[in-house]
């Protein structure tokens, strides 16, 4: 056996296995995003797609490192690689490299586009957005100026309606919230 994925109608009875990753043991961790009537699990190396059955199981990309964070926004899914931003549309492509980071936090959906931290190695650990093109993957601000990062803990984003919220250092001990729409 290996990694066990589970449906449930909310009884004993009803929930049951529909798909073993037979070998994949261990203890890794794994991420889940939904997105239409499918469930993606980033795992290792691997995103995999579901609609809870086992014909309707399929790995959708492999990438060249573990999977850190996902997500879904619009109608694609976004996720982090080893400090890679990366967009997959799971219909369509295998998934497309947006930015290498020296670090990127979990992206979060805003209005069709994603927000995260991540530090490019210039700018120090900063708020991004994404629309799911290298071309359209873009520093929000280098709030705190120069390689200092604006967020050194507690660096979540929270979704309310199409805005993000997170709070951000301006200036040495200086906290702010901010909000942005991506």
């Amino acid at each position: 056996g290996g990694r066990l994925l589970w449906h449930t109608d909310g009884t004993p009875e009803g929930t049951v296995v529909f798909y073993d990753f037979a070998g994949w043991g261990g203890s890794s961790r794994h991420v889940f995003a939904a997105l239409g009537d499918r469930v993606y699990l980033g795992w290792r190396d691997e995103l995999w797609g579901t609609n809870g059955t086992t014909p309707g199981t399929r790995r959708i990309a492999a990438f060249p490192g573990w999977v850190e964070n996902l997500c879904a926004a619009d109608d694609r899914l976004f996720l982090t690689v080893e400090g890679a931003l990366w967009s997959v549309d799971p219909t369509a492509d295998p998934g497309r490299l947006l930015a290498q980071f020296d670090y990127a936090g979990p992206p979060a959906p805003v209005a069709g586009r994603v927000v995260l931290f991540a530090d490019d190695g210039v700018h120090g650990f900063e708020p991004w957005a994404s629309d799911g093109t290298a071309v359209g993957t873009v520093p929000l601000g280098d709030l705190m100026p120069g390689p200092y990062a604006s967020c050194e803990d507690e660096c979540d984003l929270v979704v309310a309606g199409e805005l993000a919220y997170f709070k951000a250092r301006i200036s040495q001990g200086e906290d702010s919230l901010w909000v942005t729409d991506g």
